[in-house]
């Protein structure tokens, strides 16, 4: 469905044990799984448990990033409630243990922000996803960091349904609080370009706000540049859902 404008994270499922090691690693070997996603909620057992550790070795191994939720867990229906299980200062023992396996925590780590912002300050592996909130409600804190020393670590995202891409995007340029010259042009940027500064280094500064202008086509969304596309996960009905953007030489 869509190749050429989706790419897709093989879930996890922790308690599957080796079966869920073979999976995993059979899923990678098509060209549209990139990494892996993990919803420590759903399960009740935080990231930094035991079981989670063979999934980071073998993704280490794989060389795909792991994604996960961390915060509080949302209610995205009030017959299902999951507690909280995931805090962002879990994320700091995995990224010691290991130092060179992609950690990105998502949803913004609401609502220990600052504990997330800390992680992707102290590991260079770990960044921050900013997807499941809309972006004129995101912290005062997150907003200096992606636009100042922590541009390259925060990915941007919606996990669509729940906040509309164009919606957030437009909501991304009007909360642009900040701002930086261009180092090419010398024109003023402001946080729509910086929050993807560095995340495609071939790609002239100037031409970063072009990525914003989203296209709607059956009921999906693309970028104008093919190098940038929506990580997306597919749940167990095979039903893809757009998660992060980002750019395919990060991976």
């Amino acid at each position: 469905m869509f190749p050429d404008r989706f790419s897709v994270l093989a879930g996890v499922d922790q308690y599957r044990g080796m079966q869920g090691l073979r999976d995993l690693q059979q899923a990678v070997q098509e060209p549209e799984f990139v990494g892996a996603h993990l919803y420590p909620h759903w399960f009740k057992l935080a990231p930094n448990e035991a079981l989670h550790y063979l999934y980071y070795a073998k993704c280490y191994e794989l060389n795909i990033p792991i994604m996960m939720q961390v915060g509080q867990n949302l209610i995205y229906q009030k017959e299902v409630r999951l507690p909280s299980v995931a805090g962002p200062i879990l994320l700091d023992q995995i990224a010691i243990d290991f130092p060179e396996l992609r950690l990105l925590g998502i949803q913004v780590g609401i609502p220990w922000t600052d504990e997330m912002i800390t992680m992707a300050w102290r590991h260079a592996n770990a960044s921050i996803g900013i997807d499941a909130f809309a972006p004129k409600y995101l912290p005062p804190t997150l907003v200096h960091y992606m636009n100042s020393y922590g541009t390259h670590q925060v990915l941007f995202g919606t996990d669509w349904p729940v906040i509309d891409p164009e919606r957030a995007v437009s909501e991304m340029q009007t909360r642009a609080c900040g701002s930086y010259r261009c180092t090419t042009c010398s024109s003023v940027r402001n946080l729509e370009t910086s929050v993807f500064e560095d995340l495609h280094p071939s790609m002239d500064v100037c031409a970063k706000p072009a990525l914003l202008r989203l296209v709607q086509r059956h009921d999906s969304y693309q970028f104008q540049d093919p190098s940038w596309f929506y990580i997306a996960v597919r749940n167990q009905r095979h039903a893809i859902f757009p998660i992060l953007v980002t750019c395919r030489s990060r991976l």
